[in-house]
């Protein structure tokens, strides 16, 4: 009998240890997500906003992804509302493993962009998604649409086999898997991870940044006796670096 009690004593022993791991664990796991992350904005990344904006915003994403299509809808006049108070990054995420024609897409884009026209060859791609998204010739079709971007057809067919322009696309998506991001589309602000459905619509991504820009403005400075003093803005959550990035607009 007193060794079954001392069985019985052992096993509860064990499930309180074993629930106390999985809490802990699972806490470390919620504590992580809102750790801060270290995204680097190289010089060949897309950017539009200012260099020295408080706010920065990156997104990666899938071209033949559904939701990172209708995130366009979100994202797109939320760029052109707020590009002069807060600096918007785009880097490429493609889910090959279930997208097949992912990688073509962001090489035509990015072989686009050579010629200065990343964005107009994204708002291309995206509008004939339901296009060339499950297409066997996905390549002809993405050239075709750029086409009527007036770009030199012969260079950006030379771009798109070249290993520059691969290794863009291909850096950006070793970044992504690094940081273990959960799908696409993914949002990185100011070197936070943010749930893409906190800012699902123009109304919700607005008063987040308003609330970012609102905060930032606050820590920034404070006035004494009339007199804005200066205030060294803290670095401890944000961990953002930028590697030659000097253009206010990046193609």
């Amino acid at each position: 009998m007193k060794n079954f009690f001392n069985f019985k004593n052992n096993i509860i022993i064990l499930v309180v240890v074993l629930i106390a791991f999985f809490t802990w664990s699972s806490i470390s796991k919620i504590m992580k997500a809102d750790d801060p992350v270290n995204v680097v904005i190289n010089n060949f990344d897309h950017v539009i906003g200012k260099q020295d904006s408080k706010v920065t915003v990156v997104e990666y994403a899938d071209f033949q992804c559904p939701a990172c299509k209708a995130f366009e809808e979100v994202i797109n006049p939320i760029m052109t509302e707020y590009s002069d108070r807060v600096r918007f990054v785009f880097k490429h995420f493609p889910l090959t493993q279930i997208h097949q024609n992912a990688m073509n897409a962001a090489i035509v884009a990015e072989a686009a962009g050579v010629q200065g026209k990343f964005w107009e060859a994204k708002k291309i791609i995206y509008e004939n998604q339901d296009e060339w998204g499950a297409a066997l010739d996905a390549k002809e079709k993405l050239i075709s649409y750029m086409s009527v971007l007036n770009l030199d057809m012969d260079k950006l067919n030379q771009d798109i086999v070249s290993e520059e322009v691969k290794k863009r696309v291909t850096d950006n998506l070793r970044e992504a898997t690094s940081l273990q991001l959960p799908g696409t589309p993914s949002m990185i602000i100011d070197g936070i991870k943010v749930n893409t459905g906190s800012i699902g619509t123009v109304e919700l991504f607005r008063k987040f940044l308003d609330d970012k820009l609102s905060a930032s403005s606050t820590n920034a400075s404070s006035t004494v006796n009339g007199t804005s003093t200066q205030v060294e803005l803290s670095t401890s959550s944000v961990k953002v670096e930028y590697e030659n990035s000097t253009t206010t607009k990046s193609n």
